[in-house]
């Protein structure tokens, strides 16, 4: 087995005007060391119940935790009719939590990926 991990800065909805001491959020899902772009891209529309969460404050101490994910939408695409550098687009949806203190509800994810930088 290995690990996929989705990591990226955490930001609040632009309607919450509360200061969160937490900066980074990452999603390691296991996966079989046989990966690849097809398996991938067949997250398109797949929920996963039970990921290992982590997120790490302004102070570097991480925290785990458990995650719900779910893949609204995985595609490809070409960047231009000029270029065949493919792209890997991937928009979601997750809640999680840590312990009993810390929920992430209503969390939304928007990624737009180089083919040529992922390791599979």
């Amino acid at each position: 087995m290995d690990t996929l991990v989705f990591s990226w800065a955490l930001r609040q909805n632009d309607s919450v005007q509360i200061r969160s001491r937490y900066s980074y959020i990452s999603f390691l899902m296991p996966i079989p060391s046989i990966f690849n772009k097809n398996n991938f891209m067949a997250f398109n529309g797949k929920r996963f119940l039970s990921v290992p969460l982590t997120i790490q404050d302004t102070l570097t101490k991480t925290m785990t935790g458990d995650a719900t994910l779910y893949f609204v939408w995985v595609s490809e695409e070409v960047a231009s009719t000029d270029s065949n550098i493919k792209f890997i687009k991937l928009s979601g949806l997750f809640n999680g939590n840590i312990g009993d203190s810390i929920m992430i509800t209503k969390g939304r994810f928007d990624f737009e990926v180089s083919e040529n930088t992922m390791n599979f």
